[in-house]
């Protein structure tokens, strides 16, 4: 054999083995990519499996929500914001009687929150401050414009009837529900929730002008206790709450 031909031979040996160890140095990187990207069957998942899940928050930032702790002041200012109608269906009766009950539940509001050891100041968000977009960054807004650690949202529905008595007249029989959450203003964490219901009947008097009276003050009596009930549920929440690792007045987020 010429010594060109046995060049060309080895040229051709050394290519073929080093595509075999090609080969085979692929064959022993699939299993370490695979083991990379897959997960142990029995493995918990960390992360949505659904890319259109990450649409508003990716999957590190939910991480780091969930792994983070607010703590709330040691003084916190709170402020109450009420969001929805007034009354509902669009009823707009007002009386004197009326009115003095709805302040009567706010007031039981401010007194809840007020007896609470973490609160130093609890106030009513103004309507005229209320954002006309009630979103977590908007109400974030408006509890920062008057300087208050937490806002207490809250939202009333109410359901009533009427019971027919024998010999005329009848009593109104109101249901209300208060759907009430404490929001964190610098994180825009809700750190408390509260859902109470109450039922309340009130019978016709002779001092209802107009039967529709009669039924608006059902209502907010039932939703005076049903706001106090929530107001005492979420005050005893903050004062369970743990203090912050140092001594700062601010809540932080670890």
């Amino acid at each position: 054999m010429s010594s060109m031909l046995r060049t060309a031979a080895c040229l051709v040996g050394v290519a073929l083995s080093g595509g075999c160890m090609t080969d085979r140095q692929n064959a022993a990187r699939i299993p370490e990519a695979l083991s990379e990207t897959t997960a142990a069957p029995d493995a918990p998942l960390t992360q949505s499996l659904f890319k259109s899940d990450q649409a508003v928050l990716s999957n590190q930032e939910i991480d780091r929500i969930l792994s983070s702790r607010v703590y709330a002041p040691a003084k916190a200012r709170v402020a109450v914001v009420r969001i929805g109608g007034r009354y509902p269906w669009g009823r707009t009766w007002w009386s004197e009687n009326v009115a003095q009950i709805e302040q009567q539940g706010v007031d039981r509001l401010l007194t809840a929150l007020r007896s609470s050891g973490r609160v130093d100041k609890a106030v009513v968000l103004p309507t005229m401050l209320t954002p006309a977009q009630v979103t977590v960054p908007y109400l974030r807004e408006a509890a920062a414009r008057v300087q208050a650690d937490l806002l207490l949202v809250y939202r009333t529905s109410t359901q009533t009837y009427q019971q027919e008595r024998l010999f005329g007249g009848g009593d109104v029989h109101a249901y209300c529900t208060v759907e009430a959450v404490l929001l964190d203003t610098r994180s825009g964490i809700v750190t408390e929730t509260a859902v109470k219901t109450q039922s309340f009947t009130a019978p016709r008097t002779s001092k209802d002008l107009e039967f529709e009276e009669t039924v608006s003050r059902a209502e907010q009596t039932a939703i005076a206790k049903a706001l106090g009930q929530s107001a005492e549920d979420l005050a005893g929440a903050l004062r369970a709450e743990p203090m912050a690792p140092t001594s700062q007045p601010t809540a932080r987020v670890e």
